[in-house]
C-alpha cells in the first residue's frame, strides 16, 4: 500500500509540475503581450506628441514671421519713431550695463 501511495503522491506531483509549467508559460506569454501592447500605446502617444509639437512648431513659425511683417511695415511708415525707439532701448539698456 506505501507503494501504491508513493506512486500516487509521484504521480500527482508531475500532473502538479506539468500544470505549474504550463501557468508559467501562460504567464510568461501574457507578459509579453502585455509589454508588446504597452510598447505599442507609448509609440503611438510619441507620435502624438510628435504631431502636437510639430503643430504647435509650425503656428510659431507663422506667429513670428506675421510679427516680422508688421514690424519691417511699421519701420517703413514711421522711419523716425523706429529710430527715436530703438534709441530709446539702446539707452535704457546702456544704463544697465553701467550699473554692473
Amino acid at each position: 500500500m506505501s507503494t501504491q501511495a508513493s506512486k500516487g503522491q509521484s504521480h500527482r506531483a508531475g500532473e502538479a509540475r506539468s500544470t505549474g509549467n504550463e501557468s508559467g508559460q501562460n504567464l510568461q506569454q501574457n507578459l509579453s503581450e502585455l509589454g508588446t501592447q504597452a510598447k505599442d500605446m507609448a509609440q503611438a502617444q510619441i507620435e502624438n506628441l510628435r504631431e502636437t509639437a510639430g503643430e504647435y512648431l509650425e503656428q510659431g513659425r507663422a506667429k513670428t514671421q506675421e510679427l516680422q511683417r508688421t514690424l519691417e511695415e511699421q519701420i517703413r511708415d514711421q522711419p523716425l519713431k523706429a529710430a527715436a525707439i530703438a534709441c530709446g532701448i539702446g539707452f535704457v539698456l546702456g544704463m544697465f550695463m553701467m550699473r554692473r
